[in-house]
């Protein structure tokens, strides 16, 4: 398999010998029970195998690598932060001290669990959560937290912002003390939101945007293409269905940003690393108003 070169950059870290935290091959620590709970992470003690997350490895390490004087990065439904860590991690390796990085995550106890690996990483300095859901509403939105009778995240990831038209009824639940509403099998409960361009206050410019928010980034792309071109040099999105990735390709388009990766979701792709099987679709997009001409980050090498 072809090797992105920017791999060469970076390398591998020993991480400590205690049994209760993994490390990446970065040298991210990241606490043993959420490793128990996603077995594929094991693979990535060493450098990254192929698969739809190397293409956001290489985003994460190349706007690293270019990044100059100071490193800003946003993740957008950021789990429990795991690639806003790396690229805090990855700019440190770069000797680079002025770090901001806005992690986005609505699900409360994937928010106790990004507060943790933050910690353990040493990067309360450089990593500010925020605790909230993508949303152009202005208001507090239902956020599916299970599509199951039994709610637990530390096994479920995929939440997502409720926008049909089905009410959500109180079902008499709580959930870490919030009451959990119902539609069919689905449980919700109210978080707060928040816009790009909030998320966004106080940086002139972000070295990377990365999202996966599980179909709002349908949303994102509608509302938010203006704060995105003035500050945004490279954005990588998970993508969630046929139809908005084909809104996300003529968003993009139309506002004058180059493609760098699509990969359509649901299906077996050609990719200049060999086939690749993609759950989630990928495409990354460079704003050449802010990266006019590095071939580091319009090409692919």
């Amino acid at each position: 398999m072809t090797v992105h070169p920017v791999f060469q950059q970076f390398n591998v870290q020993q991480g400590p010998a205690d049994p209760n935290v993994f490390h990446d091959w970065l040298g991210g620590l990241y606490p043993r029970h959420l490793i128990d709970t996603w077995p594929s992470m094991a693979t990535e003690a060493v450098q990254p195998v192929a698969g739809e997350e190397l293409f956001e490895w290489i985003d994460v390490l190349t706007a690293a690598s270019e990044a100059s004087g100071r490193f800003a990065m946003v993740e957008l439904g950021a789990g429990w932060g795991r690639w806003g860590i790396r690229g805090a991690l990855a700019a440190r390796h770069r000797g680079l001290t002025d770090i901001d990085v806005r992690l986005v995550e609505a699900e409360p106890l994937h928010c106790e669990f990004a507060r943790e690996c933050v910690v353990l990483n040493g990067l309360s300095a450089s990593v500010r959560l925020i605790e909230a859901a993508i949303s152009y509403s202005g208001q507090q939105v239902p956020f599916i937290v299970s599509s199951e009778s039994v709610i637990d995240a530390r096994t479920n990831y995929g939440q997502w912002v409720y926008d049909g038209q089905t009410a959500v009824l109180p079902s008499g639940e709580t959930y870490l003390g919030r009451e959990v509403y119902r539609y069919g099998g689905h449980g919700c409960i109210y978080v707060e939101s928040i816009t790009l361009e909030e998320v966004l206050a106080g940086l002139d410019r972000v070295d990377l945007l990365d999202a996966d928010l599980q179909g709002a980034e349908k949303s994102l792309v509608e509302n938010a293409m203006e704060v995105m071109t003035a500050k945004v040099a490279l954005a990588h999105f998970g993508t969630h269905g046929a139809e908005i990735e084909e809104l996300m390709r003529d968003q993009f388009r139309r506002y004058g940003w180059k493609c760098r990766w699509d990969f359509s979701l649901g299906g077996v792709r050609d990719t200049p690393y060999g086939p690749t099987d993609f759950q989630d679709g990928v495409q990354a997009w460079v704003n050449p108003a802010l990266i006019p001409s590095s071939p580091r980050i319009i090409g692919f090498s």
